[in-house]
């Protein structure tokens, strides 16, 4: 499904300042988090 410019431009805007909850993808972002730093000293 395709959106306009200006509803794209929206949906970003709305996820970016969304507060992150945690949930089920919490432990998956730590683990990422957790290769970043072994990886990217």
């Amino acid at each position: 499904r395709i959106v306009g410019k200006e509803l794209a431009k929206e949906i970003v805007k709305v996820w970016l300042e969304t507060p992150f909850a945690g949930g089920r993808h919490k432990r998956r972002l730590e683990k990422i988090e957790a290769l970043e730093k072994e990886k990217f000293k």
